[in-house]
């Protein structure tokens, strides 16, 4: 019982926390409500032929009560018409027939005879039985109205299949049996229905176990994705003037801001991968332009440039890291269309470069390098404010703002481990196994 108990919890607590197994949930309820819907409608429709061929049948071996002698004998005159009119009498009182009539082999008609059930008839039923054609076999066809009726005909025949008469005539079904076939049908469909819901709990323990290898395997796959983007962007900050903590704080920046202004998932999944690779390029530029302490020459600097167009081509082969071109491609454009390698302005910029710009300028202010010391909070902001419309989507900026004092206490001053810790945790709720 305890384990019974300890498994509904687990379930349970899946439920709670918005998982994949929610989904899954969700899914086969969706697939079961119109799959029962169909179930139910095909097992009431099999039950309703089902009677429908019950009532055919009962009418045609009901008509064949009318034997092949009897008739003989009335056209020898060994019985009269007062003896068929009994044979009839018998005929409806024994069966769902209300009327029935005989005819003779060339289909002429000999006697009527109408029982007391018949007030139930339509004037149209009794119409379209008196017009319908006789054939040379058994036929019967349903009328559905207000209640079920059948008009029946079959041939009077000898076992050698010699036809000296027909039968026609009109079948009520009574009412306890119209009920039992509806009860039939209902609980044909509750079955199926039921039968349905049935496989579907069966089928569910199994989602869960195969849900559960499965993320311990996304799991694995996440963690690789993660240490593929550490191998890539400490690769150029072990060479840079800077620590390898520089990408893990301009990424958390970027993802606390986008998440301010409400950014969708999907951006922030391509903001998480761009920001922790935006210096990628820099793995290309020599050790003697990008180590050197001082200012650098005009000549320098357009090297320096390049890493942007080296990043975008060692990102460019690659269908899941490719996602981050954009702001390796564009953190260096400005908004007024000042910045480089395209001079693009505005919001030709890409959203996700726009942003990155604003953290990755607020981090280079408010750290230490080799060049220079730290500046404050304030004065970092000062600074920013200044380039504000120029270098920074105002839009942008007015959401970074609001949070700045926040992620510098936060984010600023953390350690590395702390950083780290904090960055693969977001990376379980971007980066999707399916990239």
């Amino acid at each position: 019982m305890k384990k019974i108990l300890a498994y509904f919890e687990t379930v349970s607590e899946s439920f709670r926390s918005g998982t994949a197994l929610r989904v899954a949930a969700n899914r086969l309820l969706v697939v079961w409500i119109p799959l029962s819907f169909v179930m139910g409608a095909v097992a009431w429709y099999y039950e309703v032929e089902r009677f429908e061929e019950r009532v055919m049948r009962d009418a045609v071996h009901d008509a064949e009560r009318i034997q092949y002698a009897d008739l003989e004998r009335y056209y020898h005159n060994e019985i009269n018409l007062d003896d068929l009119h009994i044979l009839l009498q018998r005929l409806l009182n024994d069966s769902d027939f209300v009327s029935a009539e005989i005819y003779s082999g060339s289909k002429k008609e000999i006697i009527r005879e109408v029982g007391e059930r018949a007030a139930v008839i339509s004037r149209d039923l009794w119409d379209k039985a008196e017009d319908m054609q006789i054939p040379d076999y058994p036929y019967t066809e349903i009328t559905n109205a207000d209640r079920v009726t059948a008009i029946a005909t079959a041939p009077i025949k000898d076992a050698l299949g010699n036809i000296n008469g027909y039968l026609k005539g009109i079948c009520v079904v009574k009412d306890g049996a119209l009920s039992e076939m509806k009860e039939d049908s209902v609980g044909a469909a509750l079955i199926s229905i039921t039968s349905t819901l049935l496989t579907m709990m069966i089928i569910f323990p199994i989602i869960i176990a195969l849900q559960r290898m499965i993320l311990v395997q996304a799991k694995r796959i996440l963690e690789g994705n993660f240490e593929l983007l550490e191998v890539l962007g400490n690769a150029v900050a072990q060479r840079d003037s800077d620590t390898d903590t520089h990408n893990y704080r301009v990424t958390l920046y970027a993802l606390t801001l986008a998440k301010h202004i409400k950014l969708h998932d999907d951006i922030i999944r391509v903001i998480m991968i761009g920001s922790f690779l935006h210096d990628i390029g820099k793995i290309g530029i020599s050790d003697a332009i990008l180590l050197k302490p001082g200012k650098l020459t005009a000549e320098e600097f357009e090297v320096m440039k390049s890493h942007v167009t080296i990043g975008v081509d060692i990102l460019r082969n690659s269908s899941w890291v490719s996602q981050a071109i954009s702001i390796v491609g564009c953190h260096h454009e400005k908004f007024d269309g000042t910045g480089y390698p395209n001079g693009i302005k505005g919001e030709s910029i890409p959203l996700e470069a726009r942003l990155f710009a604003i953290v990755d300028v607020f981090d280079a202010l408010t750290t230490r390098r080799p060049y220079k010391e730290p500046r404050s909070l304030e004065e970092s902001l000062q600074i920013m404010r200044h380039d504000n419309g120029r270098h920074f989507d105002p839009a942008i900026f007015a959401g970074f703002e609001e949070v700045a004092e926040r992620m510098y206490q936060e984010i600023g001053t953390a350690p590395y481990e702390n950083l780290r810790k904090d960055l693969l945790h977001e990376a379980h709720k971007y980066i999707r196994v399916d990239g």
